[in-house]
């Protein structure tokens, strides 16, 4: 049992360095605010050398190519990613679509998709919400019908993750009352891109639908096994964001307690004083209350647990809360400086605000929770 966890350790050690020098080499803070400024909040460059890396491949099966990693090391990745702030969407076009391609029945589209997903040739990204609070993959109206001969996809999407500048979509819609997952290519006729700039930076994008035409092998999945397998894909990239947000809180904190005791007043750093001590000290305590919550969702979704579901609620409840009050409460520390965009610590909480939000908010999950915890019970 000892070799194994030692075995395990020193294969999250591995991924970690690896990541880190990833980072170190091709990423800094004034990128974060170059990038700002880009059409989708990234660069293509820094996405094929994440390719390159393997990374886009982490979660594939080895016999499709990829990997063959689990859930924990994603989450990890996402931990050195988000303490950096690094901007390329890894989340929703390199964790999300590889699985879903990669999960999705065999097929020639399957088999088309997945190398380009892999390489970084072909950005990928995943439309399904329809509505705010909307993050049950069963409600949907988007509708795939079949016109004189021809597959028609209507139906908008909302909050697409990237949805401005990728080469194509995987939407979820209804086809023939089933639920479906077809691949929309970009750039096509009845298409409406309208990107929207989010508080960090980053890039989503309402889509329209408009008698969008699909060959005949345009759906990747259909019917329950459809439906399961966006849920666990996107139940799985939520824990990956709340990996992310324990990454941005625990920097938050550190570079916080880093400023107070270089900060002088009254003749003494403001970290001697007991008042800010306690405040640091509860930051602490809820960074490792939220790590904790992400964890253990992390082993109840890769051991199959019937709780999974409302563990990764709660964990994201958890998580978005946390990490918002503690980028918040950094910049309070911090004083009139970390109010500017010249200080860093300002990044954090736009980065805090906006995965808070992503995939559902604390709100949400909270309630979501609920639910599934009073299913589970009985």
């Amino acid at each position: 049992m000892n070799a194994f966890l030692d075995a395990a350790r020193e294969g999250e050690s591995l991924i970690r360095d690896a990541a880190r020098g990833f980072v170190a080499a091709r990423h800094s803070m004034q990128r974060v605010r170059q990038m700002r400024t880009t059409e989708t909040g990234y660069s293509r460059g820094v996405w094929a050398a994440l390719a390159e890396a393997g990374w886009l491949g982490l979660r594939v099966p080895e016999s499709q190519g990829g990997a063959g990693l689990g859930i924990a090391e994603a989450a990890l990745l996402c931990e050195v990613f988000g303490e950096a702030l690094l901007p390329e969407p890894f989340i929703a076009c390199g964790l999300i679509p590889p699985l879903l391609v990669a999960g999705s029945p065999p097929s020639l589209l399957r088999d088309r998709l997945l190398p380009g997903v892999m390489s970084g040739s072909s950005i990928l990204t995943l439309a399904w919400q329809e509505a705010p609070l909307h993050f049950e993959a069963d409600r949907c109206k988007t509708v795939l019908s079949a016109t004189a001969g021809e597959l028609r996809l209507n139906g908008t999407k909302r909050f697409v993750a990237s949805g401005v500048g990728s080469d194509g979509y995987l939407v979820t819609c209804l086809r023939g009352g089933q639920f479906a997952l077809a691949h929309v290519p970009g750039g096509g006729a009845g298409l409406s891109v309208r990107g929207q700039r989010q508080l960090d930076g980053s890039v989503c994008a309402d889509i329209d639908f408009r008698d969008v035409a699909l060959t005949a092998d345009g759906v990747l999945a259909e019917g329950e096994k459809a439906q399961a397998l966006v849920s666990a894909t996107v139940a799985e990239a939520t824990l990956a964001v709340c990996a992310t947000l324990t990454a941005v809180a625990r920097r938050a904190l550190t570079m916080s307690v880093d400023y107070m005791g270089k900060r002088v007043q009254f003749g003494k750093p403001i970290g001697s004083f007991q008042a800010l001590q306690h405040r640091a000290v509860d930051l602490a305590v809820r960074c490792a209350l939220a790590e904790a919550a992400m964890r253990r969702a992390v082993e109840e979704l890769a051991a199959g647990s019937a709780r999974a579901a409302a563990d990764v609620s709660a964990a994201k409840a958890i998580c978005s809360r946390t990490a918002t009050l503690v980028t918040r409460t950094a910049i309070q520390l911090h004083g009139g400086i970390g109010y500017t965009d010249e200080a860093d610590i300002g990044l954090y909480l736009k980065s805090a605000l906006r995965f808070a939000a992503y995939l559902g908010i604390a709100q949400a999950h909270r309630a979501r929770f609920m639910v599934l915890k009073q299913s589970t019970e009985q």
